[in-house]
C-alpha cells in the first residue's frame, strides 16, 4: 500500500500533455494523458495498491509524489519546521530601514500612508542616529562573530526610506548616515520620489555612490498617467523633475531601480513606458533597471478602487508585451506572490528546500525599521500605527518588546486554521501579516493570496516553453 501526496497541483498544458507541480519536493513533470489517468485513479483512492506499473510507481516514489505512509510525509515536512526553528534561534537584525522624516511633498493618489504621517516633518535627532549607528555596530559584531554557525545569513544593508528621504531639510541626516554606512562598509540603498535632487543632493551622492547599492524611483506611465498620480500637494505633476532626476543620477553612475506601481488605472499604459525609456537612452544603460510592481491594499475591509490581483497584473503585462518573451522591457515582477511561482520554476530539478515559512522579510525578524518618533516596527508597512511597533529607540539605546516581536517570527503557517490542509501552504506562506492585522486584527489569521490564479495565469504563458522542454516523461 501507499500513499499519494496532497501537495500535487495538476495543469492541462494540451490534449495529451498535463503539468504535475510537486509543492513539497519542488518537482515539475509532464505526464501523458495514459500515465496522467493512473495518477487520478491513486489521487482518488484511499489505499494505493501496487499492480500499477513498477516503472510509474518508482518514478512517482523518487519525486516525491508517493509515499509509503502519510507519516512518511509528515517527516518531511517536521524537518522543514525543524530547520525553521533552528535558524529563528539565531536571528541577527541585517536590514536597517531608516527614516530621517515621515514628511513628504508628494500627494501620490494610492499611497498607504495617510496623509497625518506626511503632514508630520519631525526630523530623526542626532542622538537618534548615535543609537541606530551603535545597534547596527553591535549587530555587525553579532553576525561576524555566528558566521561559522549560521549556514545562511544576508549580509548587513541600510535603507533609506519615508516619506521622503531625501527632503531639503533631511540633507545632513543623509550625509551622516553615508558617511557611518561608508565607514562600517555596509551598501545603502535609497528610495525617494526623484523630485528634490537638487545640485547639494547630486554631489553628496557622488561622493557615496560606491557605497550607494541602488536608487529606486518610480514612474507610472507616460506624463500625462503619471502627472494624474504621482502629485505634488498643490496637485501639480511630477514626470519632468523626475525624468531629469534619473538622467542625473545616471550621468553620476548610479543604478537605478525605475519602479512602476501598476494598478487598473494604468496599465494599460505601461507599454508606453517602453518608448519613454528608449526615448530618455536608458533602454541599454545597464544602470537602470525596471521593473513593476501591483499596489496593494493592506485591508480587504476597505474598498480601494483600481487594485489589481498579482494573476491580473501578470496576465495583463505578458500580454501587452511588456513582461517575458524577446519583447518584454520589465525586468521583473515584484510582490511576494509572483516571486514565490518564478522562484518555483527556477528551482534546480527535485530539490527539496524548506519553501515559505513565512510570507515576507518581515517575519524573519531580520528587518528594523526606525522612525523619527521614536518607534521601531518589523515593517514599513506598519509605519504610524502604535499597535504594530515592536520597540523604541532613545539615547539610552534601542529597545525591544521581545512578547510584540515573537508575535511576527513565530507566525507559522502549520499553525494556522485552514493552512495546514492547503496544498499551497509552502509557496505561501499564510499570507501578508500586515493584512492580517488590518484586517482581521489577528497576525495569526490566515490571507489567502492570489498563488492558485497566478500558477495558472504563468503556467498558461509558459506551457510552450515547458512543452519543449519535457522535463519527464
Amino acid at each position: 500500500m501507499a500513499y499519494f501526496t496532497k501537495y500535487i497541483c495538476l495543469y492541462e498544458l494540451d490534449n495529451d500533455n498535463t503539468l504535475l507541480l510537486n509543492t513539497l519536493t519542488s518537482a515539475i513533470d509532464i505526464v501523458d494523458s495514459s500515465a496522467l489517468a493512473k495518477i487520478q485513479e491513486m489521487i482518488n483512492s484511499d489505499e494505493i495498491s501496487l499492480h500499477y506499473p513498477s516503472e510509474l510507481l518508482d518514478k512517482l516514489k523518487s519525486r516525491g509524489y508517493l509515499f509509503e505512509s502519510k507519516e512518511e510525509e509528515h517527516k518531511i515536512i517536521d524537518t522543514l519546521r525543524c530547520i525553521n526553528k533552528k535558524s529563528l534561534s539565531k536571528v541577527i537584525n541585517t536590514t536597517f530601514a531608516i527614516c530621517p522624516t515621515m514628511g513628504c511633498n508628494l500627494k501620490c493618489t494610492y499611497c498607504f500612508e495617510n496623509n497625518e504621517q506626511h503632514r508630520n516633518y519631525k526630523l530623526m535627532s542626532a542622538e537618534q542616529l548615535e543609537t541606530i549607528f551603535t545597534h547596527i555596530k553591535d549587530c555587525c559584531a553579532q553576525l561576524e562573530k555566528g558566521k561559522k554557525s549560521l549556514k545562511r545569513f544576508r549580509n548587513p544593508r541600510i535603507e533609506l526610506l519615508g516619506g521622503e528621504p531625501l527632503l531639503a531639510s533631511n540633507y545632513y541626516i543623509v550625509k551622516k548616515i553615508l558617511a557611518f554606512a561608508k565607514g562600517a562598509g555596509i551598501p545603502v540603498s535609497i528610495v525617494t520620489n526623484g523630485t528634490t535632487i537638487d545640485d547639494k543632493y547630486s554631489e553628496l551622492l557622488k561622493k557615496y555612490k560606491k557605497i550607494i547599492s541602488s536608487i529606486q524611483i518610480t514612474i507610472d506611465g507616460d506624463q500625462p498617467i503619471h502627472n494624474k498620480r504621482r502629485i505634488h500637494v498643490d496637485g501639480s505633476g511630477t514626470f519632468d523633475s523626475i525624468c531629469n532626476s534619473i538622467d542625473k543620477l545616471l550621468n553620476i553612475g548610479l543604478h537605478i531601480d525605475l519602479r512602476i506601481n501598476v494598478d487598473a488605472e494604468n496599465i494599460e499604459h505601461i507599454p508606453e513606458l517602453k518608448e519613454i525609456i528608449t526615448q530618455h537612452g536608458w533602454a541599454h544603460n545597464p544602470l537602470l533597471v525596471p521593473y513593476a510592481a501591483p499596489v496593494k491594499c493592506y485591508n480587504i475591509r476597505k474598498k480601494t478602487k483600481n487594485i489589481l490581483t498579482d494573476s491580473e497584473m501578470l496576465d495583463k503585462l505578458i500580454l501587452n508585451k511588456c513582461y517575458g518573451g524577446k519583447d518584454g522591457f520589465l525586468n521583473t515582477l515584484l510582490s511576494p506572490v509572483l516571486g514565490m511561482v518564478t522562484n518555483f520554476f527556477s528551482a534546480s530539478d527535485n530539490q527539496v528546500k524548506p519553501w515559505k515559512r513565512t510570507y515576507c522579510e518581515g517575519t524573519t525578524g531580520t528587518q528594523y525599521c526606525f522612525y523619527p518618533d521614536g518607534a521601531i516596527t518589523i515593517c514599513l508597512n506598519c509605519a504610524g500605527n502604535y499597535n504594530y511597533r515592536i520597540g523604541t529607540f532613545d539615547k539610552t539605546g534601542v529597545k525591544i518588546d521581545k512578547s510584540r516581536w515573537n508575535m511576527w517570527i513565530k507566525r507559522e503557517p502549520f499553525q494556522m486554521g485552514k493552512c495546514k490542509e492547503c496544498k499551497f501552504i509552502l509557496l505561501c506562506g499564510g499570507g501578508c501579516p500586515v493584512e492580517a492585522l488590518e484586517s482581521h486584527n489577528d497576525i495569526n489569521c490566515p490571507v489567502c493570496g492570489d498563488i492558485e490564479n497566478t500558477l495558472q495565469v504563468y503556467i498558461k504563458h509558459i506551457k510552450d516553453h515547458l512543452l519543449k522542454k519535457k522535463p519527464c516523461e
